[in-house]
């Protein structure tokens, strides 16, 4: 196990990581913004005990020590991450009387995400069980980016599983602040962050300037995704998801880009809405320009590799409603199908 430095006392707190040094700035320019929570939300269905997994869900959130921060500045304005235990509520959320519960429990994790996170105040997470019907729970998660990514949400609820399934008897982690914040340090300065920065030093030597297509916004950031805004000005938008945190199915994002409606069906952003080539472009073309693999990928041309799905119906062709449910029939990765190993 790693030991923090002598300087990294409990009352001065622990220097931040890179990775969360990066929010931090972030979350500077719009501070009463609520635009660096993420959540996150497991579907359950089944004879689901709620006293059990909230159980499950406390404990976890209890134990990773990352979570249990405030993130201050010292004298000289660097900010630090000050461990401080917080109790962990699982609040019950009850939907069922309402007309649409699925559309009522979407509003309430929705306010929820958007509510502001004060990074010195805390805590910067919250856990919620939603009970949509008798036989249908959500558990809701949502943190500040400063403690978690995707990975680390899914890492969280796999532990939650474990002590669910298993109890006490599920092997502890070792999920130590100091020992995160120590291997990041050690990393910055050890060879291989030397050799890192001198690759990609060297792969983005001569690339122009981020960017900017807008002032700085008068008011905190409440909607996370531009599409149209950002093509008129004629910058690519590149297709992405946070898997495991949300639904990875390309297809599924190419339809909601389209529509701009929520699972529920509730609007988003409706005056946001793309086309459906402008969106399938946002996953091929943009996407391989995004990674630099113009010359290799993103479009089916002699000399490329051969990457490519196989769709039982095209996108063009049905109603936007159905692209999300399009079945995939087969998909090549080089020439070969991935499930039989067939070459093209």
């Amino acid at each position: 196990m790693f030991v923090a430095e002598s300087d990294r006392t409990t009352a001065d707190g622990l220097p931040l990581t890179g990775g969360q040094s990066g929010i931090w700035l972030a979350q500077q320019i719009e501070p009463d913004g609520s635009a660096c929570n993420i959540a996150f939300v497991l579907r359950l269905r089944g004879d689901v005990d709620p006293d059990r997994l909230a159980t499950a869900a406390r404990r976890a959130v209890e134990e990773a020590e990352s979570l249990h921060v405030r993130i201050t500045t010292d004298a000289g304005g660097a900010p630090r991450q000050v461990p401080t235990r917080f109790p962990v509520d699982v609040a019950r959320v009850d939907p069922r009387g309402e007309a649409d519960p699925e559309e009522a429990a979407h509003r309430w994790m929705e306010a929820d995400r958007d509510r502001p996170a004060d990074p010195a105040g805390g805590p910067l997470f919250a856990q919620a069980l939603l009970r949509l019907a008798d036989d249908r729970i959500w558990w809701y998660q949502r943190y500040h980016h400063l403690l978690v990514d995707g990975a680390g949400v899914a890492l969280t609820s796999r532990r939650a599983g474990d002590l669910h399934t298993l109890g006490d008897a599920a092997p502890a982690p070792d999920w130590s602040l100091a020992r995160l914040v120590a291997a990041d340090t050690a990393y910055a300065s050890s060879e291989q962050y030397a050799a890192d920065r001198a690759h990609w030093r060297e792969r983005m030597a001569g690339r122009p300037e981020p960017v900017h297509l807008v002032p700085r916004a008068t008011a905190p950031m409440r909607r996370r995704v531009r599409d149209t805004a950002v093509l008129d000005h004629g910058v690519p938008v590149v297709g992405s998801s946070d898997r495991p945190v949300t639904d990875g199915s390309p297809l599924r994002a190419v339809q909601f880009m389209v529509e701009r409606t929520s699972l529920s069906g509730r609007p988003i952003g409706p005056d946001e809405a793309i086309t459906v080539d402008e969106a399938l472009r946002a996953h091929t073309v943009a996407g391989a320009h995004a990674c630099r693999w113009d010359d290799t990928a993103g479009t089916l041309t002699p000399g490329k590799r051969a990457d490519l799905v196989v769709l039982a119906d095209a996108p063009y062709a049905v109603d936007t409603s159905r692209i999300g449910d399009i079945e995939v029939v087969a998909t090549f990765v080089d020439g070969r199908e991935a499930t039989r190993g067939k070459k093209l």
